[in-house]
């Protein structure tokens, strides 16, 4: 019996040695997480801004995304790990002392197994506290994200709207412009095929100077004649020989 009592104080001194507190690898789970907490969150931006978004503001929202994601996917990779590894110690110990201390007592090992149940207890327990840990960073870091690329989503499918509704407005317009080139072009070639060629007066216009010059002093002239034969017909009324006299 007293064999049996030093035998079971050896596992379970065995098992305490390697007991480990996990609330330490819980904490530097989330060291990340917290580091990644101070940084700025994301703000929603007034209604000016938001319509003054471009590609920079685009692309700073994707590559947070995409670092909360990795983030994320980085932590989760760690705790499987870390579960994993736990479960493989706890089997392989409990393994080796079965097969080191093969006479042990039933009541130790039903003892064994409670302390087997009780980690196993509290790993769950912790991957329920990291697990809703990790929804809260999805719904605190995601969410905005979410929002903002809906936002930019949006825009984007006003601007293409907007894109395409100009288009069809040039494309009017320029068949517009074609069809009055080509109703110029038109009004243009009948033009040319009526048109006549006017010959050059200039030779003419000379002539004609030269004329109306030599015919101005036979104007003049005959303007006074034509003022002399009303006197003359007046004087041979009153008196022939002043007619005389004048001519």
């Amino acid at each position: 019996m007293n064999g049996n009592n030093t035998l079971s104080s050896n596992i379970m001194t065995t098992i305490a040695t390697q007991d480990t507190d996990y609330s330490s690898e819980e904490d530097s789970v989330f060291l990340t997480q917290r580091t990644h907490a101070k940084r700025p969150k994301i703000t929603r931006l007034s209604h000016a801004n938001k319509c003054s978004t471009g590609p920079d503001r685009t692309t700073d929202v994707r590559e947070l995304k995409e670092q909360t994601t990795k983030d994320l996917v980085e932590w989760a990779s760690r705790l499987e790990l870390e579960s994993i590894t736990l479960k493989e110690t706890i089997q392989e110990d409990f393994v080796s002392l079965v097969k080191q201390h093969h006479s042990d007592t039933v009541r130790s090992v039903h003892e064994l197994e409670k302390r087997v149940d009780h980690m196993a207890a509290k790993l769950d327990k912790s991957e329920t506290r990291i697990g809703a840990k990790v929804r809260d960073v999805l719904e605190s870091q995601v969410g905005p994200i979410e929002d903002e690329q809906t936002l930019i989503n949006t825009k984007i499918a006003l601007m293409n709207q907007q894109l395409a509704q100009m288009g069809k407005t040039i494309d009017n317009m320029g068949r517009e412009i074609e069809e009055k080139c080509k109703h110029i072009g038109g009004t243009l070639s009948y033009i040319d095929s009526r048109a006549t060629k006017v010959p050059d007066t200039k030779k003419d216009l000379e002539e004609i100077k030269e004329y109306l010059r030599l015919l101005l002093p036979r104007i003049i002239g005959i303007e006074q004649n034509c003022a002399i034969i009303p006197q003359l017909t007046k004087l041979s009324d009153e008196d022939p020989s002043k007619k005389r006299r004048f001519l």
